[in-house]
């Protein structure tokens, strides 16, 4: 049954010169990570693309999903500001700007401080081979992620573990080295079930051991949606391999750098040169009422800026 993906005309609607409507599905948000998306009711050409305040290397395509086109857009969590500037481009022409509002910035936040192993505070401190690992994912995804991959079927996401959530997105940690950094996903507990599962359909990008994030596996879903599983203790799918939704991929562990036995997912919008994580469980929750046809843009006042 062919489904529609209906959106109503509201929070943003801008007509320019070239006939597109851009919709924006919210202007307020108020929990970091959370994502949002720009929605073109038509398909539109592959020269559009958007970029964000935050990091103007980034370039965030479009793609068509039930006859409209649709951005995903990554808010940031570690951020001064709190007006998020969206610009939309046509080639290299500006034809579209807004702004949306992040409530969280400025909020005083608790620091936990993370009890690590001793190996993994023995692994903290080989900041060069962290830093080695880093490069090699970012080159490795950004060159080798398949953009045009669409998978054949759109389905809805799922968590890659049934057991419960013990650390959530975006939580201020200080590490045994004396640095602070923000938790780029969620952690699952290792029991009853130590099965990892894929989130989606899609492609394996990296499929490696990392010094920090030891045993860990990244997956490409189309739509600019990168899903990551970390710390595990075996893997079972190698780069290149397309896996289907709720394949196990690997076994639950404590490889690299924790506080025990665990899964970390992660969840990313990939943007030409990089990518970005975004809170696993709203992001979920929102790539899943746009691949159910739903309705992602919600009624408000016309913020857009209009270039003729």
């Amino acid at each position: 049954m062919k489904k529609l993906f209906w959106v109503f005309l509201v929070i943003i609607s801008c007509s320019i010169s070239y006939g597109e409507n851009f919709l924006l599905t919210t202007y307020i948000v108020n929990e970091p990570g959370s994502p949002l998306a720009i929605v073109v009711p038509q398909n539109i050409s592959s020269n559009y693309f958007v970029k964000v305040s935050f990091d103007t290397n980034l370039i965030f395509k479009f793609y068509h999903v039930f006859g409209q086109s649709v951005s995903i857009i990554p808010t940031p969590v570690l951020y001064g500001k709190s007006n998020l500037n969206i610009y939309v481009y046509k080639d290299n022409k500006e034809v579209f700007s807004t702004n949306v509002v992040l409530e969280y910035v400025g909020k005083k936040r608790k620091v936990f401080k993370l009890n690590l192993t001793e190996t993994s505070k023995n692994i903290l401190k080989d900041s060069k081979r962290i830093e080695e690992d880093r490069k090699y994912l970012l080159h490795t995804i950004t060159s080798s992620t398949p953009v045009y991959f669409y998978p054949s079927e759109l389905k809805p996401f799922i968590l890659p573990s049934t057991n419960n959530i013990t650390s959530p997105f975006g939580l201020l940690r200080k590490y045994s080295n004396g640095k602070i950094n923000y938790h780029k996903g969620v952690d699952f507990s290792f029991t009853p079930d130590d099965n990892v599962y894929a989130a989606n359909d899609g492609i394996v990008l990296v499929s490696s051991n990392f010094v920090a994030n030891g045993k860990s596996v990244y997956i490409y879903h189309g739509l600019g949606i990168i899903t990551s599983y970390f710390h595990l203790d075996e893997v079972y799918v190698k780069e290149g391999d397309y896996v289907k939704r709720g394949l196990v991929i690997g076994k639950i562990g404590e490889t690299g750098i924790v506080t025990g036995r665990h899964l970390h997912f992660g969840v990313y919008i990939y943007g030409s040169n990089g990518y970005v994580a975004v809170d696993p469980i709203s992001s979920i929750k929102f790539f899943n009422e746009i691949i159910s046809g739903k309705s992602v843009v919600k009624k408000g006042e016309n913020l857009g800026k209009r270039y003729e």
